[in-house]
């Protein structure tokens, strides 16, 4: 059994008191929504835009996290990225 599953499934009368394993719960949920977001190419500000149903607004950052972690990449890799912040299309180099 894994060390999470241990720590949610804690039989209160043996361990923590109920309020002790409610906190360790809600970090567990925390650290999970975030770690799933951030691999979801989703910022803590796009979250709360959809969650106050702001499409635009979350399509919107989540586009400018997305460019910016492919730049990251590139510049990893050693690809010189273009200036500009707004996706565009591929450019078409055969022949």
């Amino acid at each position: 059994m894994s060390l999470i599953i241990e720590l949610l499934n804690v039989d209160v009368k043996y361990s923590y008191p109920k309020k002790m394993l409610k906190r360790r719960r809600e970090l567990f949920q925390k650290t999970f929504i975030e770690e799933v977001l951030s691999t979801h190419a989703i910022t803590k500000e796009a979250y709360l835009a959809i969650q106050e149903g702001k499409d635009e607004l979350f399509l919107e950052l989540r586009e400018k996290e997305l460019i910016r972690l492919e730049r990251e990449f590139m510049q990893e890799k050693g690809v010189i990225p273009n200036n500009s912040l707004a996706p565009q299309e591929p450019i078409n180099d055969a022949d």
